[in-house]
Protein backbone atom coordinates (compact mmCIF):
# COMPACT_ATOMS: atom_id res chain seq x y z
CA UNK A 1 0.00 0.00 0.00
CA UNK A 2 0.98 3.99 -0.80
CA UNK A 3 0.11 6.54 1.45
CA UNK A 4 -1.73 9.25 -0.77
CA UNK A 5 -2.11 11.87 2.03
CA UNK A 6 -2.62 12.28 5.43
CA UNK A 7 -3.88 15.46 7.63
CA UNK A 8 -2.91 16.05 10.43
CA UNK A 9 -4.06 17.93 13.96
CA UNK A 10 -1.23 20.30 16.13
CA UNK A 11 -1.62 18.12 18.86
CA UNK A 12 0.12 14.64 18.65
CA UNK A 13 -2.54 12.55 21.31
CA UNK A 14 -5.63 13.28 19.17
CA UNK A 15 -7.15 11.19 17.16
CA UNK A 16 -8.51 14.03 14.56
CA UNK A 17 -5.87 12.49 12.34
CA UNK A 18 -6.44 10.61 9.89
CA UNK A 19 -3.79 8.62 7.47
CA UNK A 20 -6.10 7.40 3.97
CA UNK A 21 -4.07 5.27 1.77
CA UNK A 22 -4.66 3.92 -1.72
CA UNK A 23 -4.30 0.45 -2.03
CA UNK A 24 -4.03 -1.65 -5.50
CA UNK A 25 -7.04 -4.58 -5.44
CA UNK A 26 -8.68 -6.72 -7.31
CA UNK A 27 -11.80 -5.33 -8.88
CA UNK A 28 -14.19 -7.53 -11.13
CA UNK A 29 -15.84 -6.76 -14.31
CA UNK A 30 -19.25 -7.30 -13.25
CA UNK A 31 -21.85 -8.08 -10.47
CA UNK A 32 -22.01 -11.55 -11.76
CA UNK A 33 -18.15 -12.27 -11.16
CA UNK A 34 -17.91 -10.72 -7.84
CA UNK A 35 -20.94 -13.03 -6.76
CA UNK A 36 -19.15 -16.01 -8.44
CA UNK A 37 -16.17 -15.44 -6.32
CA UNK A 38 -18.13 -14.91 -3.23
CA UNK A 39 -19.35 -17.89 -1.12
CA UNK A 40 -22.09 -15.93 0.82
CA UNK A 41 -23.66 -12.74 0.37
CA UNK A 42 -25.53 -11.39 2.88
CA UNK A 43 -27.02 -8.15 4.24
CA UNK A 44 -26.96 -7.60 7.71
CA UNK A 45 -26.24 -5.27 10.55
CA UNK A 46 -23.05 -4.63 12.34
CA UNK A 47 -23.35 -5.50 15.88
CA UNK A 48 -20.03 -5.24 17.33
CA UNK A 49 -16.58 -3.29 16.23
CA UNK A 50 -14.00 -4.57 18.56
CA UNK A 51 -10.21 -4.50 17.64
CA UNK A 52 -8.84 -6.90 15.63
CA UNK A 53 -5.40 -7.99 14.55
CA UNK A 54 -2.32 -6.08 15.01
CA UNK A 55 1.01 -5.88 12.55
CA UNK A 56 3.25 -4.13 13.92
CA UNK A 57 5.38 -1.93 12.27
CA UNK A 58 8.68 -3.48 10.67
CA UNK A 59 11.13 -0.72 11.62
CA UNK A 60 9.23 1.30 14.26
CA UNK A 61 8.68 -0.40 17.63
CA UNK A 62 5.43 0.30 19.17
CA UNK A 63 3.49 1.29 15.89
CA UNK A 64 1.46 -0.59 14.03
CA UNK A 65 -1.67 -1.00 11.73
CA UNK A 66 -4.79 -2.24 14.27
CA UNK A 67 -7.25 -3.75 12.07
CA UNK A 68 -10.93 -4.56 13.40
CA UNK A 69 -12.75 -7.43 13.78
CA UNK A 70 -16.77 -6.72 12.87
CA UNK A 71 -19.73 -9.19 14.20
CA UNK A 72 -22.56 -8.72 11.16
CA UNK A 73 -25.96 -10.36 12.57
CA UNK A 74 -27.65 -11.55 8.65
CA UNK A 75 -30.92 -10.18 8.17
CA UNK A 76 -31.57 -12.19 4.57
CA UNK A 77 -29.06 -14.63 2.73
CA UNK A 78 -28.39 -13.54 -1.38
CA UNK A 79 -26.28 -16.52 -1.49
CA UNK A 80 -24.18 -19.11 0.32
CA UNK A 81 -25.07 -21.58 3.36
CA UNK A 82 -26.13 -19.12 6.11
CA UNK A 83 -29.34 -18.18 8.01
CA UNK A 84 -30.70 -15.09 8.86
CA UNK A 85 -30.07 -14.31 12.61
CA UNK A 86 -26.70 -16.28 12.15
CA UNK A 87 -23.60 -13.96 12.88
CA UNK A 88 -20.61 -14.25 10.96
CA UNK A 89 -17.55 -12.93 11.65
CA UNK A 90 -15.37 -10.40 8.97
CA UNK A 91 -11.67 -8.80 9.52
CA UNK A 92 -11.30 -4.93 8.62
CA UNK A 93 -7.69 -4.30 7.30
CA UNK A 94 -8.97 0.02 7.18
CA UNK A 95 -8.75 0.39 11.26
CA UNK A 96 -5.96 2.70 13.13
CA UNK A 97 -2.50 3.50 12.83
CA UNK A 98 -1.07 3.22 16.40
CA UNK A 99 1.66 5.21 17.52
CA UNK A 100 3.74 4.48 20.62
CA UNK A 101 2.01 6.46 23.15
CA UNK A 102 -1.26 4.04 22.24
CA UNK A 103 -3.09 7.39 20.40
CA UNK A 104 -4.99 5.60 17.67
CA UNK A 105 -5.15 7.55 13.99
CA UNK A 106 -7.85 6.58 11.80
CA UNK A 107 -6.63 4.45 8.98
CA UNK A 108 -8.79 4.95 5.57
CA UNK A 109 -7.88 2.46 2.81
CA UNK A 110 -9.17 3.86 -0.74
CA UNK A 111 -11.72 5.52 1.05
CA UNK A 112 -13.72 3.27 2.62
CA UNK A 113 -15.59 4.52 5.37
CA UNK A 114 -14.78 2.86 9.13
CA UNK A 115 -18.00 0.01 10.31
CA UNK A 116 -19.86 1.46 12.52
CA UNK A 117 -22.37 -0.47 14.98
CA UNK A 118 -25.89 -0.06 13.65
CA UNK A 119 -25.03 -0.04 9.80
CA UNK A 120 -27.03 -2.16 7.50
CA UNK A 121 -24.77 -3.21 4.89
CA UNK A 122 -24.84 -5.76 1.63
CA UNK A 123 -21.74 -7.84 2.20
CA UNK A 124 -19.76 -10.16 -0.52
CA UNK A 125 -17.83 -12.47 1.32
CA UNK A 126 -15.55 -15.47 0.68
CA UNK A 127 -12.69 -17.35 3.06
CA UNK A 128 -10.77 -15.51 5.25
CA UNK A 129 -7.42 -16.31 3.99
CA UNK A 130 -6.28 -16.66 7.50
CA UNK A 131 -8.24 -19.55 7.97
CA UNK A 132 -11.11 -20.35 10.83
CA UNK A 133 -14.53 -18.87 11.27
CA UNK A 134 -13.98 -15.77 9.98
CA UNK A 135 -15.60 -14.55 6.00
CA UNK A 136 -13.34 -11.69 4.40
CA UNK A 137 -14.37 -8.96 1.62
CA UNK A 138 -14.37 -10.46 -1.98
CA UNK A 139 -13.17 -7.14 -3.10
CA UNK A 140 -13.08 -3.49 -1.54
CA UNK A 141 -16.94 -2.79 -3.53
CA UNK A 142 -17.99 -5.70 -1.91
CA UNK A 143 -19.42 -3.84 1.46
CA UNK A 144 -22.30 -1.81 0.26
CA UNK A 145 -24.41 0.50 2.61
CA UNK A 146 -28.02 -0.43 2.29
CA UNK A 147 -30.20 3.13 2.71
CA UNK A 148 -33.26 3.04 4.54
CA UNK A 149 -35.31 3.14 1.36
CA UNK A 150 -33.29 -0.31 -0.33
CA UNK A 151 -30.80 1.46 -2.65
CA UNK A 152 -27.18 0.74 -2.11
CA UNK A 153 -24.43 3.21 -2.10
CA UNK A 154 -20.80 2.43 -1.99
CA UNK A 155 -18.27 2.61 1.07
CA UNK A 156 -15.40 3.66 -1.19
CA UNK A 157 -14.61 5.95 -3.92
CA UNK A 158 -13.23 3.83 -6.46
CA UNK A 159 -15.77 3.54 -9.23
CA UNK A 160 -13.09 1.72 -11.21
CA UNK A 161 -14.80 -2.01 -11.60
CA UNK A 162 -17.92 -3.26 -13.79
CA UNK A 163 -19.32 -4.67 -10.41
CA UNK A 164 -18.82 -1.46 -8.38
CA UNK A 165 -20.78 0.68 -11.42
CA UNK A 166 -23.44 -1.70 -11.70
CA UNK A 167 -23.92 -1.85 -7.92
CA UNK A 168 -23.93 1.77 -7.05
CA UNK A 169 -27.28 2.10 -8.88
CA UNK A 170 -29.17 -0.73 -7.99
CA UNK A 171 -31.34 -1.90 -4.60
CA UNK A 172 -30.93 -4.90 -2.59
CA UNK A 173 -34.09 -6.64 -4.41
CA UNK A 174 -32.20 -5.74 -7.55
CA UNK A 175 -29.10 -7.43 -6.91
CA UNK A 176 -31.44 -10.46 -5.13
CA UNK A 177 -33.47 -10.28 -8.76
CA UNK A 178 -29.85 -10.10 -10.58
CA UNK A 179 -28.34 -12.98 -9.01
CA UNK A 180 -31.93 -15.58 -9.11
CA UNK A 181 -31.79 -15.39 -12.93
Amino acid sequence: MVAQSCTSSTSPSTTQRTIEVEAVASTFESLEAMAQASEIIVEGEIIEVADGRFQPHPINEGEGDLGLSLTIEIASVLKGDVEPGETVTVPWAGGYYVEPDGTRIPLVINGQAHPEVGENSLWFLGPHPDGGATWGLVAFEGRLLVEDNGELALTTHRLDSGAALELNAMTVDEVRQALSN
